[in-house]
């Protein structure tokens, strides 16, 4: 039902500008959206790298745990060895390779490390990037979602007015019994209804908002009631 403001009422309802009806920011928001996707997707490939890289660390330590129990070993068999005086060189080959491959496995855990290190910085650039990317487009919607709830607290003012209106001219009835109506139809909403704040967003002040009693309908607004009941409209 199309909305019926009277002049005191009309120079209130200042409906803001959405923001996406405009093409040029809604062709911002689309570029937004879309940079937020590449950022998120960028992070989350980054971040499966770190899990990968991190589990190579964790192979490669152990490897070269065991490396050095194999060297520790071999160590202890060339010295019976030359003590003995035979099988020395074999074992001592052995105990070259498996020297070097420990040497070979700590630069590989070196390197991982370093890695690591520059994965975990292009994550936190991405990352912060990506919710930088966010924040902006929640302004957007925030700022669109606020507008909307503003037309809709002002379109309940304004029909909580009418409802005042309405129970302001049952009570000029002289009967009694007929002032009732408002009650019988609404039941115990009167109770709420004069003291009902419904807060706008936009300019709002929360000493104001607590302080400001209900406005109680002009006369512009009783009377355009008044012609809707007895006009039957």
């Amino acid at each position: 039902m199309k909305i019926k403001w009277v002049p005191e009422e009309r120079e209130a309802f200042r409906p803001r500008d959405h923001g996406d009806k405009h093409p040029r920011r809604k062709g911002r928001n689309m570029k937004g959206a879309k940079q937020y996707e590449r950022l998120n997707r960028e992070a989350e490939d980054l971040a499966g790298e770190i899990r990968g890289c991190e589990t190579q660390r964790t192979e490669t330590s152990g490897r070269i745990c065991e490396l050095a129990e194999s060297a520790a070993r071999l160590e202890a068999d060339l010295s019976r060895a030359l003590a003995a005086g035979s099988g020395a060189e074999d074992l001592e080959g052995k105990l070259r390779d498996c020297r070097a491959a420990r040497e070979r496995e700590q630069l590989m855990l070196r390197g991982l490390g370093e890695k690591l290190t520059d994965l975990r910085g292009k994550l936190e650039a991405a990352s912060g990037q990506r919710d930088r990317t966010f924040a902006d487009l929640a302004r957007t919607w925030l700022e669109r979602e606020a507008g909307l709830f503003d037309e809709k607290a002002l379109s309940l003012r304004h029909h909580t007015k009418r409802l005042m209106a309405a129970h302001d001219l049952l009570r000029e009835l002289r009967d009694g019994n007929l002032r009732q109506v408002f009650v019988e139809v609404l039941g115990d909403f009167i109770s709420v209804l004069t003291t009902l704040r419904i807060p706008v967003i936009e300019g709002f002040d929360r000493t104001e908002h607590a302080r400001n009693p209900f406005t109680h309908p002009g006369r512009e607004t009783l009377e355009q009631v008044r012609n809707e009941i007895v006009t039957a409209k």
